[in-house]
């Protein structure tokens, strides 16, 4: 994953931050 994680969840917030779960 690039820019996971509540940290960048403005960045790839549909890309990444849902695909870890």
């Amino acid at each position: 994953l690039r820019k996971s994680g509540p940290q960048f969840p403005e960045e790839r917030a549909e890309d990444d931050f849902f695909q870890i779960d």
